[in-house]
């Protein structure tokens, strides 16, 4: 019998979303908020937070990164595929570097996060930062990875390299300028920069873990100070506590998990260590990046609902040879069906209207520009 009304108690838990490392309110009448580390951020940026708060642990948001190679085909395929739509749309700003743009680079991704969020989908930016083009070594439009590139960030976090300093802050202003446009338009944006750090397969994680929190710590005060973007929710994906920057400059933290095709797992192993060992402050943890969707039973039987997942674009859903067809390589039809079918994965469909402005119903129009 005992053990019985334990087992009663972990399930229950689960499916009211409440486990170690979620806080819980004292009073059921009280409603839960989450401050947000910018103490000037704006009402629709924390009505978001709010909402994002409210449904964690109880279900996951669906997600999808659009990459300018395929202009949103990605949507197209899951409206085909499943009839629903993600309730979290990616994008990059790689093809925003100046050091592309110089190159030729032309990048739609702000307009088209305008016509999704319009829509009512939920926005999130990564940034694979190319280099100033003094820098750039190796293959140009991958300038970011540290094997193309010779930056040293330590010695530009030092100031050691002062003309590399500068350089960094003009590419920050130009991101910060394309976030403006967002801001302009009420929009909030979860805003996931300098990701993958501790990898070092990216320019600003091949440094001391020092170096890489400077850099963060810098572009969070230009942002909010010099810029005054009040409308970011900061989402930290470092992966190690080591290169955590501090509580006071992160919102969400998430993990970028790449694994076996048609590995389902909802990947607990790194839930727990994201809710736990980064730091001892409860931060929502999200699956900032994926190759494979994750099984909503399983994440909800293991306790591991993270508060989104995003899968990355190319082969983890597209054709090679054909943009507008899903590749069932990494994920089957089938368990893509499964997962936008579940009652534990937000659909756009099933997103409220969460901000002022925002629509709730679902106008497909737009992926067809």
């Amino acid at each position: 019998m005992c053990v019985i009304v334990i087992l009663a108690l972990i399930v229950g838990g689960k499916l009211l979303g409440i486990w170690p490392g979620r806080p819980s309110s004292s009073k059921p009448e009280e409603k839960m908020r989450y401050d947000l580390s910018n103490p000037n951020a704006d009402e629709n940026t924390r009505l978001l937070m709010e909402y994002l708060f409210d449904i964690y642990g109880k279900q996951m948001l669906s997600g999808q990164y659009c990459v300018d190679t395929y202009g949103k085909k990605e949507l197209m395929i899951l409206r085909n595929e499943t009839g629903e739509l993600p309730a979290v749309v990616g994008f990059d700003f790689i093809l925003s570097s100046p050091s592309l743009i110089k190159a030729g680079g032309i990048s739609r991704v702000v307009d088209w996060a305008v016509e999704e969020a319009g829509d009512g989908a939920i926005i999130t930016f990564c940034w694979h930062w190319n280099p100033p083009e003094q820098y750039v070594t190796g293959e140009y439009w991958q300038g970011f990875r540290t094997e193309n590139t010779n930056i040293d960030l330590d010695a530009v976090m030092s100031g050691e390299d002062k003309a590399g300093y500068e350089l960094l802050l003009r590419d920050m202003d130009v991101i910060a300028g394309q976030l403006c446009i967002l801001q302009k338009e009420g929009i909030p944006v979860i805003w996931r920069p300098l990701h993958e750090a501790s990898g070092g397969w990216f320019w600003w994680g091949n440094c001391r873990p020092e170096s890489y929190k400077k850099l963060y710590r810098l572009m969070y005060e230009r942002f909010t100070e010099k810029w005054e973007l009040n409308n970011l929710i900061w989402l930290w994906n470092g992966m190690d506590r080591e290169w955590y920057p501090g509580d006071d400059v992160v919102d969400l933290i998430g993990e970028d998990i790449y694994t076996q095709c048609h590995n389902y797992s909802p990947h607990a192993e790194q839930f727990k260590q994201a809710q736990e060992q980064y730091t001892d402050t409860f931060k929502m943890v999200v699956l900032s990046e994926t190759g494979v969707v994750p099984d909503p039973r399983r994440a909800l039987s293991e306790g591991a609902l993270w508060g989104f997942f995003c899968l990355w674009s190319g082969p983890h859903l597209c054709r090679e040879d054909s943009c507008l067809e899903m590749s069932e390589e990494y994920t089957s039809r089938k368990m893509l069906r499964q997962v936008y079918a579940s009652k534990y994965v937000v659909t756009r469909r099933e997103l409220p209207p969460i901000y002022s402005g925002q629509k709730k119903s679902v106008d497909t129009e737009s992926m067809n520009r």
